[in-house]
């Protein structure tokens, strides 16, 4: 079993989002062979994030094997770009989370 390995950060402008990302990857191929991704969003001030069982506090991204955690990365930082550029915001530094 490989080690998992974990980083997280908080993102402050008046409203104040946590992020953490755990995985074990990479592990050499799909998800059979056991890597994982895990992204979670925290709600800590003024955002509703939601998911399926109406938490409006968490919401938790997961997926399995290699191309997929390049896939999921890949697609989150398109999406980051993307909502840049259409709503025209900029960006907001990464803050050690509380404790």
């Amino acid at each position: 079993m490989s080690e998992v390995r974990r980083a997280g950060a908080e993102f402050h402008n008046g409203a104040i989002l946590g992020v953490e990302v755990s995985t074990n990857g990479p592990q050499g191929g799909d998800a059979g062979h056991g890597g994982w991704v895990e992204i979670v969003l925290t709600n800590l001030a003024m955002m509703d994030l939601g998911d399926e069982s109406g938490n409006k506090e968490r919401l938790i991204v997961k997926a399995g094997g290699d191309m997929e955690m390049a896939l999921l990365a890949s697609g989150l930082e398109w999406a980051g770009q993307e909502l840049r550029r259409l709503a025209g915001v900029g960006t907001v530094e990464a803050q050690p989370p509380s404790s």
